[in-house]
C-alpha cells in the first residue's frame, strides 16, 4: 500500500479504538469496582498519573487535562 494518508488514518483509528477497548471495558470497570475504586472508573487517573511520580500539582492536572471531569 502506498497510500499512506489512509494507512496512518487506518493504524490511528485502530489505536483508537483499542485504547477505548481497554479503558472502558464494562468487565474491567465492574472489577476495578469490586476492588473499591469508586466507580470503577476513578482508576483511569491513576493510570495515567502512576508513571509520573512525585510532580507538582500543575504537571498532574496538564497530564490529565482530557479526562472529563467527573471522573
Amino acid at each position: 500500500m502506498d497510500d499512506w494518508k489512509t494507512l496512518t488514518a487506518r493504524a490511528g483509528a485502530s489505536g483508537h479504538d483499542l485504547v477505548g477497548w481497554m479503558m472502558w471495558d464494562p468487565p474491567a470497570i465492574a472489577a476495578y469496582e469490586a476492588l473499591g475504586v469508586p466507580n470503577g472508573t476513578g482508576w483511569v487517573v491513576a493510570w495515567r498519573l502512576a508513571s509520573l511520580g512525585d510532580v507538582q500539582p500543575q504537571a498532574a492536572a496538564a497530564t490529565t487535562y482530557s479526562i472529563n471531569p467527573d471522573v
